[in-house]
């Protein structure tokens, strides 16, 4: 009912900070899958399981896997942490197709850490650390996908 409706799709439907709160990933990307045409991007950003922060958190042994869930992560009720890999595997298994993937911003330490020592950074720390997340996807505290519906 809802590709009736919408049967030219968007060009561009944007998915922020979600797929890691909801209970079932798939249902939530194939309910957005019936919104898109053939030519719609769909943009996906979560929280990156393997960011710089939870490496340094294994490192100093306060955590015991980057998959783990932190007091964070169960503080918000999240469902779920994603890494590159998870993430593409959720998408390409809800009938869409990852076609890029990225990642912005290098978090050194957690989100409240991070609060306290804003004002000390300053603008120009805060943007080189957006660009360090672009440059090394892999670290980045936010990471991304962009999508496109699997045409058969």
């Amino acid at each position: 009912q809802l590709r009736d409706k919408y049967k030219n799709g968007f060009d561009v439907i944007v998915c922020s900070g979600l797929l890691h709160e909801v209970s079932s990933e798939k249902i939530l990307l194939q309910s957005v899958e019936c919104l898109m045409s053939d030519n719609t991007i769909l943009h996906i950003n979560v929280p990156n399981a393997a960011s710089f922060h939870r490496n340094l958190a294994l490192s100093m042994q306060l955590i015991d896997s980057l998959k783990e869930m932190s007091d964070r992560n169960n503080e918000l009720l999240q469902n779920r942490v994603y890494d590159k890999e998870s993430l593409i595997k959720a998408v390409n298994n809800s009938g869409l197709k990852a076609i890029f993937y990225g990642g912005y911003f290098m978090k050194p330490f957690t989100h409240s850490q991070m609060e306290k020592i804003f004002d000390v950074l300053g603008l120009e720390v805060m943007d080189g650390l957006y660009m360090l997340g672009r440059k090394y996807p892999e670290l980045a505290s936010e990471i991304y996908v962009e999508a496109k519906r699997q045409i058969l």
